[in-house]
């Protein structure tokens, strides 16, 4: 925020430096900074789009060739970044042409950094264009969706990078193993007995493996562009419904922490998305089709997200579990009482994380310091993951309570008299302040949405506890 003032010198500078230049690798430097700047300025963005437009629009009307294909890459993330952090129809003209223009190169650009950028833009348009979304370039980019999805060339790509790792050893460094090798025998059953001590901690590591290349950097925004797509045209891809169920739950899965992040995204967009066609269709045999894939699909993926928060060793992915939950909750409210199972489930979700009991809070922090889960992908660190995570759950236990007191859940008295007593005990005054005012919080938050049955054990502690 203390820089913002600067920011227009900055685009100024960079104005410059775009129009200065026929390098095509600057250029494609300067291109990929703006999307960091129109998400800082949102709106205020908007007066800079021209221009912007402008240095794009040669690099999305020509087909690139190996050179010059980085540069068009980063023109159509740049496109899909801006449409998603100012989305004025300054872009809208530019978006549909490059769209059109790219995706009738798809069959002849066979990269995956290509199509990475195309499936980014592709979820921008849904945003920016909701219905007005051409049917010919949805169908088109769910066909393209699908089959990067279904591709297994991100382990052929893990394979060839293994194999290039055994081409790499010198003919000279294998003699002189060689040569070493009887010293080296003692060693290693020494070495050995060791390992198998450690086999436990192994197993914990190959729970955390996680593989990157270009392969799952197009799966991933695969599953992030058939997110945004669920949520702004969910009636323009009904008909595709089950194969879009089969790769949500497929990727929940997926070995890499990023890929998994966006499908449970895309669960909840899904879930949220059909909730709303219920509202919103009148026609009484449509409306109950409507509501009886919800139902499924309600039982189906919340335990799915549930075991996330429970089991998953990354915060973030955990975090976005837990935050998705709580807007599926906020948007199908009531609807959630014909499906008591899956209140209890959240509500021992929300326990676990409250008591920092959670798989990926319970994480050593000394295990840790060595591992490359230690920083999660976006920067942040376990501390900051844990409050988020402690908050998420804050939020979600009245979001809980006033629907398990509307419908009266069974379960529900039970399990307050568990986490109420749970919550005042981190009321002590050696707490910190930053604690107790979040335990005051939650408790009060909760305490409003009880029918008095429920509050009047509690009254007299709460009112002790709070002094």
């Amino acid at each position: 925020d203390e820089h913002k003032s600067s920011i227009p010198d900055v685009l100024q500078v960079l104005f410059h430096v775009h129009a200065s230049t026929t390098n095509t690798k600057v250029r494609e430097l300067v291109l990929a900074v703006y999307p960091a700047i129109a998400t800082v300025m949102k709106d205020k963005f908007a007066p800079y789009l021209d221009p912007i437009i402008t240095q794009l629009s040669p690099n999305l009307n020509q087909k690139p060739n190996t050179e010059t294909l980085p540069v068009f890459c980063t023109s159509l993330h740049t496109l899909a970044s801006l449409c998603r952090a100012v989305g004025t129809d300054h872009c809208k003209a530019i978006l549909i042409q490059a769209l059109d223009f790219s995706l009738n190169l798809y069959k002849e650009i066979d990269e995956p950094e290509f199509r990475s950028a195309i499936f980014s833009l592709g979820g921008a348009a849904s945003r920016v264009l909701k219905n007005e979304f051409n049917t010919v370039h949805i169908n088109k980019i769910m066909e393209h969706i699908f089959e990067s999805l279904r591709s297994l060339d991100w382990i052929e790509d893990v394979a060839a990078t293994e194999s290039r790792k055994l081409e790499w050893v010198d003919e000279e460094d294998i003699d002189n193993t060689s040569n070493t090798i009887h010293d080296e025998h003692e060693v290693k059953i020494e070495e050995e007995e060791e390992e198998d001590d450690d086999d436990d901690d192994e197993d914990d590591d190959d729970e955390r493996m996680t593989f990157e290349n270009a392969h799952v950097e197009e799966k991933a925004a695969a599953i992030e562009a058939l997110g945004d797509i669920v949520e702004n045209c969910i009636v323009a891809v009904w008909p595709y419904l089950k194969d879009i169920i089969e790769h949500i739950k497929n990727m929940l899965e997926f070995p890499n922490v990023q890929c998994s992040q966006n499908a449970v995204t895309a669960a909840g967009n899904l879930l949220i998305s059909i909730h709303k066609m219920t509202i919103q269709t009148q026609i009484i045999n449509e409306k109950q089709l409507v509501q009886d894939e919800l139902d499924r699909l309600l039982d189906d993926l919340i335990p799915n997200l549930c075991t996330i928060i429970n089991t998953s060793t990354s915060r973030s992915l955990a975090q976005i579990a837990l935050d998705t939950i709580k807007n599926i909750l906020e948007e199908v409210k009531l609807d959630m009482l014909k499906h008591i199972t899956l209140l209890e489930k959240t509500a021992h979700c929300i326990q676990k994380v409250l008591a920092y009991k959670t798989k990926c809070q319970q994480e050593n922090d000394d295990e840790n310091d060595d591992d490359s889960d230690s920083r999660e992908h976006d920067g942040r660190d376990d501390a900051e993951y844990d409050a988020m995570l402690i908050s998420t759950g804050g939020d979600l236990l009245p979001i809980l309570t006033s629907i398990a007191c509307i419908g009266k859940v069974q379960f529900f008295p039970g399990y307050l008299s568990s986490i109420i007593p749970k919550l005042q005990k981190r009321l002590r005054h050696q707490a910190s302040v930053s604690d107790r005012s979040f335990v005051i919080g939650v408790l009060a938050e909760t305490v409003q949405n009880m029918n008095e049955l429920l509050i009047t054990p509690y009254l007299q502690s709460l009112f002790t506890s709070i002094k």
